[in-house]
């Protein structure tokens, strides 16, 4: 009966040590295959590579605007200061039409009133009207976005 005892005990810590080795082996061959997919490039992670394959742009300013902006009872100034976001190499051909960029823009924005510029919304809208414009002018292809860099309304 103490044999019998005895083989009842050793299956009961067997049992419970068979399924740690094999959560620890399962584990660490996780680890090493999750560290050989990260190594290998698998896990698609951002690396220095895709960064330097960024196009790259450049940046026009325009000469600072002010604008008279009608009201009731009187008329208020908006100062207005602004970048172009322009395509690499082609910054001389945006710089050779700024003249007709800068009518573009005092034209639209005389027409507006101070209503037109009170919302909260107005910011993202005249950005993107004004944006069109100077798409218009210089092509799509070389301006790529206006950044507001200015917007003071006295």
């Amino acid at each position: 009966m103490s044999d019998a005892a005895t083989e009842a005990e050793d299956t009961r810590k067997g049992g419970k040590l068979k399924p740690l080795l094999l959560g620890l082996v399962l584990a660490a061959a996780g680890a090493a295959g999750g560290y050989f997919m990260a190594v290998s490039g698998l896990l698609n992670a951002p690396s220095e590579e895709k960064e330097v394959s960024r196009p790259r742009t450049a940046f026009v300013a325009v000469d600072p605007m002010i604008v008279s902006i009608a009201r009731q009872g009187g008329i208020s100034q908006l100062r207005l200061k602004l970048a172009l976001e322009v395509a690499h190499g082609r910054t001389g051909e945006v710089t050779e039409m700024m003249p007709r960029i800068l009518d573009v823009l005092n034209s639209y924005l005389r027409a507006l009133e101070t209503i037109d510029i009170s919302d909260a919304a107005t910011l993202v809208r005249l950005r993107a009207q004004m944006l069109r414009r100077v798409q218009i002018v210089a092509g799509t292809d070389a301006v790529k976005d206006l950044l507001i860099q200015e917007f003071v309304v006295n």
